[in-house]
């Protein structure tokens, strides 16, 4: 989704990856989950390292900035204030998540998926808390890694609250302008089957509901 016409990942050529990149990918652990990042940062990022830390807009004065946006989302899934989505998420933001396991809104815009994903998170585990593990920011890019914890208390995929518990681990990847998400990405569809899994959920019933069978 990039415009820079950098060299981009390529996953069977490994040593063409910028070293900078592959030790971001090992500080923010997705190397060792073994997730499949490869694909989703292809996807979020075009340019290198070097066009990343000169990246228009970004100053010494805006250091960190970028952070506290990506903190005030984690804020809006711990409190369910969804006005936090439109104060920090751009209009018309370009986002390449998956939305393949929740056909349902995937004629949302960007902004109502995501306060759509508060309002079902909470509604599901009211005592929902996420976060942050690690954060990295370079230029007008950030990857945050976020761990979740909370209890199924709620309606989840029309199934009755199991009143289990679930430890989730995911991931951010995106990019700001002015202090606003202007792109973004993540791996939410991996965390929402680890919780199924760790639910019991995971019955043929639910893998027909979401199209994997």
């Amino acid at each position: 989704m990039s415009d820079h016409n950098d060299e981009q990942y390529d996953p069977s050529q490994k040593l063409r990856v910028p070293w900078t990149r592959r030790k971001f990918l090992a500080m923010s652990g997705l190397l060792a989950t073994g997730l499949a990042a490869a694909p989703v940062l292809k996807a979020w990022d075009g340019g290198n390292s070097a066009a990343m830390a000169t990246a228009k807009g970004t100053t010494a004065s805006t250091v960190g900035r970028n952070k506290a946006v990506m903190r005030r989302i984690l804020e809006a899934f711990n409190t369910g204030n969804t006005s936090i989505v439109d104060e920090l998420v751009r209009s018309n933001v370009r986002s390449s998540s998956s939305r393949l396991l929740n056909p349902s809104i995937r004629t949302m815009s960007v902004r109502e998926c995501v306060k759509h994903d508060i309002v079902v998170t909470r509604q599901a585990f009211p005592d929902v808390h996420l976060e942050e593990v690690t954060m990295i920011e370079e230029g007008d890019r950030v990857i945050l890694r976020w761990k979740m914890t909370g209890t199924h208390l709620g309606p989840l995929f029309d199934k009755a609250p199991t009143g289990k518990q679930v430890t989730l681990i995911g991931h951010e990847f995106a990019r700001l302008e002015d202090g606003l998400i202007v792109e973004h990405t993540d791996d939410h569809e991996n965390a929402l089957l680890v919780a199924l899994g760790q639910l019991g959920m995971l019955d043929q019933a639910t893998l027909h509901k979401l199209k994997l069978v």
